[in-house]
């Protein structure tokens, strides 16, 4: 499925982008002169990370929902159509 195709290049892209950001951080945690630096580079990108994370986490889950929906719909079309038949020939 298209769907599932796109979210599984969204969850690659994102954990090539958490990589790179990792080394970012990695480099720039060798930089700091001081230990109260280095602890604030380090929350600074843990925060950053969270974010980061809630932020795909919402984006993969509006994807997933989109995907799913797409997927029942026909056969929620088909269960009505099938209710609406035997109706009538419960009716009959």
């Amino acid at each position: 499925s298209g769907g599932l195709q796109s979210i599984a290049q969204e969850v690659a892209g994102y954990s090539k982008r958490a990589l790179e950001r990792t080394a970012s951080a990695a480099h720039g945690l060798t930089q700091a002169k001081t230990a109260p630096e280095l602890f604030q580079l380090q929350n600074e990108f843990a925060r950053a990370e969270f974010n980061a994370a809630i932020a795909e986490v919402a984006k993969l889950s509006e994807a997933m929902f989109k995907t799913i929906t797409a997927v029942f719909e026909p056969l929620q079309k088909q269960a009505m159509a099938a209710a609406q038949i035997k109706d009538l020939m419960d009716g009959s």
